[in-house]
Protein backbone atom coordinates (compact mmCIF):
# COMPACT_ATOMS: atom_id res chain seq x y z
CA UNK A 1 0.00 0.00 0.00
CA UNK A 2 1.58 3.28 -1.11
CA UNK A 3 1.61 6.53 0.87
CA UNK A 4 -1.18 8.08 -1.22
CA UNK A 5 -3.52 5.13 -0.78
CA UNK A 6 -2.73 4.88 2.94
CA UNK A 7 -3.64 8.53 3.34
CA UNK A 8 -7.06 7.97 1.72
CA UNK A 9 -7.92 4.66 3.37
CA UNK A 10 -10.70 6.24 5.40
CA UNK A 11 -12.40 7.45 2.21
CA UNK A 12 -12.57 3.92 0.86
CA UNK A 13 -13.80 2.40 4.10
CA UNK A 14 -16.44 5.04 4.91
CA UNK A 15 -19.18 3.87 2.48
CA UNK A 16 -18.63 0.25 3.46
CA UNK A 17 -18.74 1.08 7.17
CA UNK A 18 -21.94 3.08 6.68
CA UNK A 19 -23.58 0.21 4.78
CA UNK A 20 -22.32 -2.44 7.21
CA UNK A 21 -23.37 -0.59 10.34
CA UNK A 22 -26.76 0.21 8.81
CA UNK A 23 -27.46 -3.41 7.84
CA UNK A 24 -26.05 -4.60 11.16
CA UNK A 25 -28.41 -2.17 12.87
CA UNK A 26 -31.35 -3.78 11.08
CA UNK A 27 -30.18 -7.21 12.22
CA UNK A 28 -29.70 -6.01 15.79
CA UNK A 29 -33.06 -4.24 15.77
CA UNK A 30 -34.83 -7.44 14.77
CA UNK A 31 -33.20 -9.28 17.67
CA UNK A 32 -33.92 -6.50 20.18
CA UNK A 33 -37.53 -6.39 19.04
CA UNK A 34 -37.92 -10.09 19.79
CA UNK A 35 -36.33 -9.97 23.23
CA UNK A 36 -37.20 -7.86 26.26
CA UNK A 37 -34.72 -5.02 25.83
CA UNK A 38 -34.49 -1.79 27.81
CA UNK A 39 -34.82 1.55 26.05
CA UNK A 40 -31.12 2.38 26.44
CA UNK A 41 -30.18 -0.52 24.15
CA UNK A 42 -32.32 1.02 21.41
CA UNK A 43 -30.57 4.36 21.88
CA UNK A 44 -27.20 2.61 21.80
CA UNK A 45 -28.24 0.84 18.60
CA UNK A 46 -29.20 4.12 16.95
CA UNK A 47 -25.97 5.76 18.04
CA UNK A 48 -23.81 2.87 16.83
CA UNK A 49 -25.59 2.16 13.57
CA UNK A 50 -26.31 5.71 12.48
CA UNK A 51 -23.77 7.90 14.26
CA UNK A 52 -20.55 5.92 14.52
CA UNK A 53 -19.75 5.65 10.77
CA UNK A 54 -19.86 9.42 10.37
CA UNK A 55 -17.91 10.07 13.57
CA UNK A 56 -15.24 7.57 12.49
CA UNK A 57 -14.94 9.33 9.13
CA UNK A 58 -14.53 12.72 10.78
CA UNK A 59 -11.98 11.41 13.28
CA UNK A 60 -9.86 9.92 10.49
CA UNK A 61 -10.28 12.92 8.18
CA UNK A 62 -9.10 15.43 10.76
CA UNK A 63 -6.29 13.28 12.13
CA UNK A 64 -2.61 13.98 11.54
CA UNK A 65 -2.19 10.37 10.43
CA UNK A 66 -5.47 9.26 8.79
CA UNK A 67 -4.19 5.71 8.27
CA UNK A 68 -3.50 5.13 11.97
CA UNK A 69 -6.80 6.76 12.86
CA UNK A 70 -8.61 4.41 10.50
CA UNK A 71 -6.88 1.37 11.98
CA UNK A 72 -8.05 2.57 15.40
CA UNK A 73 -11.58 3.01 14.01
CA UNK A 74 -11.54 -0.54 12.64
CA UNK A 75 -10.57 -1.84 16.07
CA UNK A 76 -13.41 0.18 17.59
CA UNK A 77 -15.76 -1.44 15.06
CA UNK A 78 -14.77 -4.82 16.47
CA UNK A 79 -15.30 -3.62 20.03
CA UNK A 80 -18.79 -2.40 19.09
CA UNK A 81 -19.65 -5.83 17.69
CA UNK A 82 -18.21 -7.46 20.80
CA UNK A 83 -20.55 -5.32 22.88
CA UNK A 84 -23.63 -6.32 20.90
CA UNK A 85 -23.15 -10.08 21.19
CA UNK A 86 -24.10 -10.28 24.90
CA UNK A 87 -26.68 -7.52 24.56
CA UNK A 88 -28.45 -9.81 22.07
CA UNK A 89 -28.38 -12.51 24.77
CA UNK A 90 -25.90 -14.50 22.68
CA UNK A 91 -28.53 -15.16 20.03
CA UNK A 92 -26.56 -17.64 17.93
CA UNK A 93 -27.21 -16.78 14.28
CA UNK A 94 -27.04 -12.97 14.54
CA UNK A 95 -23.96 -13.20 16.77
CA UNK A 96 -22.13 -15.48 14.35
CA UNK A 97 -23.07 -13.30 11.39
CA UNK A 98 -21.87 -10.09 13.08
CA UNK A 99 -18.59 -11.58 14.28
CA UNK A 100 -17.89 -13.30 10.94
CA UNK A 101 -18.59 -10.20 8.86
CA UNK A 102 -16.54 -7.99 11.16
CA UNK A 103 -13.62 -10.42 11.09
CA UNK A 104 -13.79 -10.64 7.30
CA UNK A 105 -13.82 -6.85 7.22
CA UNK A 106 -10.43 -6.86 8.94
CA UNK A 107 -9.07 -9.37 6.40
CA UNK A 108 -10.34 -7.35 3.44
CA UNK A 109 -8.49 -4.18 4.45
CA UNK A 110 -5.15 -5.78 3.62
CA UNK A 111 -3.66 -4.67 6.93
CA UNK A 112 -1.58 -7.56 8.23
CA UNK A 113 -2.85 -9.24 11.41
CA UNK A 114 -5.52 -6.57 12.00
CA UNK A 115 -8.10 -9.30 12.66
CA UNK A 116 -5.81 -10.69 15.35
CA UNK A 117 -5.40 -7.29 16.99
CA UNK A 118 -9.18 -6.85 17.03
CA UNK A 119 -9.87 -9.99 19.08
CA UNK A 120 -8.91 -8.64 22.56
CA UNK A 121 -11.17 -5.60 22.15
CA UNK A 122 -14.07 -7.74 21.00
CA UNK A 123 -13.61 -10.17 23.86
CA UNK A 124 -13.30 -7.42 26.46
CA UNK A 125 -16.43 -5.67 25.22
CA UNK A 126 -18.33 -8.96 25.20
CA UNK A 127 -17.54 -9.33 28.90
CA UNK A 128 -18.44 -5.74 29.85
CA UNK A 129 -22.23 -6.20 30.18
CA UNK A 130 -21.68 -9.31 32.27
CA UNK A 131 -19.39 -7.43 34.64
CA UNK A 132 -21.80 -4.50 35.00
CA UNK A 133 -25.13 -6.29 35.18
CA UNK A 134 -24.30 -9.86 36.12
CA UNK A 135 -25.36 -12.83 34.01
CA UNK A 136 -29.00 -13.60 33.49
CA UNK A 137 -30.20 -17.19 33.73
CA UNK A 138 -29.86 -17.58 29.93
CA UNK A 139 -26.34 -16.15 30.00
CA UNK A 140 -25.24 -18.58 32.73
CA UNK A 141 -26.05 -21.46 30.41
CA UNK A 142 -24.15 -19.90 27.52
CA UNK A 143 -21.13 -18.36 29.26
CA UNK A 144 -18.23 -20.47 30.35
CA UNK A 145 -16.16 -17.64 31.79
Amino acid sequence: MGPASRKNTYRHIYPLRTLGMGLGGLLLGSVLYGTPSPAWTWWLLALGALGWPHLAYLLARHSRDPYRAEVRNLLIDSAIVGLWVPLMHFNLLPSVVLVAVTTYDKFSTGIKRLWLYSLPGSWARARWPRCCYGPSRAWKALCWW
